[in-house]
């Protein structure tokens, strides 16, 4: 099923009828979610589901941040914990994706950075769709979240994330 899951993306990514993408990309993660629920490791339906929650996120949520900001502040209070919400839950398949490639990344928001720099220079490059997905949720979170402490002293993790997918194999 994760071959499935998988090899349909580009679909989702091709459509060019906002109104017909936004409600299939939500019931593909939600079915991408209750087949985790029997195939919990399954790394191609982990990068699905995070993926799937990045591109909801950005590509729904935060327009209708975007669209209220300076006219209705409720609704752009609602929509922003709504997208921490969403960006939070992918980060946390996120997590569960790259652990697979190395256990300790399980951890990786609270790890000190020289340690989560160690075990990031441990993924090859099969592992990088995931951190480049993960680092997208947690990346979206914290800018919605810019002036919490816990931000600013995320955001080296963060940049250790970034910093190596840029680097050579």
């Amino acid at each position: 099923m994760g071959y499935v899951a998988e090899t349909g993306m580009p679909a989702y990514l091709r459509e060019t009828d906002l109104e017909l993408a936004e409600p299939a990309l939500a019931t593909s993660v939600k079915l991408t979610e209750a087949l985790l629920e029997t195939a919990p490791d399954d790394t191609r339906l982990l990068l699905q589901v995070v993926q799937g929650l990045a591109g909801y996120t950005y590509a729904f949520v935060e327009v209708r941040i975007e669209a209220a900001r300076g006219r209705d502040p409720e609704q752009v209070r609602l929509h922003t914990q709504r997208a921490q919400r969403l960006y939070q839950r992918g980060l946390q398949y996120g997590l569960r994706l790259l652990s697979q490639y190395h256990p300790p990344l399980l951890q990786a928001t609270t790890l000190p950075l020289e340690t989560l720099t160690m075990h990031l220079r441990r993924l090859d490059r099969e592992a990088v769709p995931a951190l480049l997905w993960t680092s997208f949720c947690w990346g979206g979170f914290l800018n919605l979240e810019r002036t919490a402490l816990e931000t600013v002293t995320a955001l080296p993790l963060l940049q250790a994330m970034l910093t190596r997918l840029l680097e050579p194999r």
